[in-house]
């Protein structure tokens, strides 16, 4: 689907990138390429564990499962046709989740800005 599995990332492979996320198209971009507020987010942690995560926020960090160092997105996928007829409800901040998300490892969540985490009290 991909590039990602094909080899392994190396610091100099400019060109290398993580599988797509999704089956619409778009592309990865370094996240300081990143103009959007949220988006898929790519990790990589310096014990070279890497992971994906759709609830990636640029300036906010996620704590490895490996080491539980935290990690800012190194990548973040930015989706070639803007997604029309959704309307975002201000009021409610926490939504439902379809998939699990690691909210303990998730600075977006303790900041109570992802809208992946389910309410909590930090």
């Amino acid at each position: 689907k991909g590039k990602g599995k094909s080899k392994s990332k190396g610091e100099d492979d400019e060109e290398w990138r993580p599988d797509t996320p999704v089956d619409n198209p778009g592309e990865w971009v370094p996240t300081v390429e990143f103009t959007g507020h949220k988006s898929f987010g790519f990790y990589w942690c310096q014990c070279k564990k890497f992971w994906m995560s759709a609830h990636g926020y640029p300036g906010y960090t996620q704590d490895c499962k490996g080491c539980e160092e935290p990690s800012y997105p190194f990548f973040m996928w930015v989706n070639e046709q803007q997604i029309t007829g959704f309307e975002f409800d201000k009021e409610k901040k926490v939504r439902e989740i379809q998939g699990p998300h690691d909210e303990l490892r998730c600075e977006a969540c303790k900041a109570g800005v992802c809208d992946g985490a389910r309410k909590r009290d930090y």
